[in-house]
């Protein structure tokens, strides 16, 4: 006969099958055993009718049935988000016992951008990647897990927008304007557009330099144009100024510097043009 000897991780017997051999010289034999999930070892004894025995070798199995699980971790974007990177991270957590490898899939509105296998010594192995030197534009992901067994599982997709766009600045302009209005004490407006293609503005500065030193002031939308006032000093002096914007994501903008001087004005008209006595 043949007896089929099987062992848990403890080293415990959790099975002695015998089977009968009926005096064959040469037979195959197999035996079904119901278990649970779990690494257990195995082996056959046998015995021939003048008492002789012969063992085989240990042999180890691992039985795992269960599916792993799968879900992002820290520091990984919400679905539908915005952000100012060239680069994606993500990170998951895994449970599973017997992993053996993590795939994470990267996709543009197109094709796939990347795809990365790492093998996995533990569930807390290789469980994150950094996906860098990425185009403005839109992505989706995932990541998929596969442990010894085959048995797999994959998160669900992520969408993630990188906006690199700083705010766009245009008509740029101040009044008063000209040399006959631009007088020391007088008050400047500067009047501008400022727009962003895919999220709001946060601030937008004014920033001037009055001839000895640069000052800010906080620009206000009123009816889809920005605005912001200064007074210019008592002096004569050479003015100049720009605008700085950023939007949500932290992506900023600056206008070109426009320059101005403040004048007395010296010039005169009289009437009538000549005097006589």
């Amino acid at each position: 006969n043949g007896t089929l000897f099987i062992y848990n991780a403890t080293d415990s017997l959790i099975n002695q099958t015998v089977t009968t051999l009926n005096g064959a010289v040469n037979t195959v034999i197999g035996t079904v055993v119901t278990l649970i999930d779990g690494v257990y070892k195995w082996f056959y004894r046998f015995f021939d009718y003048a008492g002789n025995v012969f063992s085989t070798g240990n042999r180890t199995i691992t039985l795992d049935t269960t599916f792993p699980l799968i879900s992002y971790g820290t520091n990984t974007q919400n679905d539908n988000t915005n952000v100012s990177t060239n680069w994606i991270y993500v990170n998951v957590s895994i449970t599973e016992t017997n992993p053996s490898n993590l795939t994470f899939r990267l996709y543009n509105t197109t094709s796939n951008v990347n795809t990365t296998t790492f093998s996995m010594s533990s569930q807390t192995s290789n469980n994150s990647i950094n996906i860098t030197s990425l185009s403005e534009g839109s992505y989706s992901y995932n990541v998929t897990i596969v442990d010894l067994a085959n048995n797999q599982n994959t998160t669900s997709t992520r969408s993630i927008y990188l906006d690199l766009t700083p705010p766009n600045i245009t008509n740029v302009i101040y009044y008063p304007n000209s040399s006959d209005e631009v007088d020391p004490n007088v008050n400047i407006t500067v009047n501008a557009s400022i727009s962003d293609n895919r999220v709001t503005i946060s601030s937008v500065i004014l920033q001037v330099y009055n001839g000895t030193s640069w000052f800010n002031r906080t620009m206000s939308l009123s009816n889809n144009v920005y605005q912001g006032n200064f007074t210019l000093v008592s002096s004569q002096q050479n003015y100049t100024f720009n605008i700085y914007a950023n939007d949500t994501l932290g992506n900023t903008n600056h206008s070109i510097n426009q320059t101005f001087s403040s004048l007395y004005d010296c010039t005169w008209n009289s009437t009538p043009t000549s005097f006589s006595e």
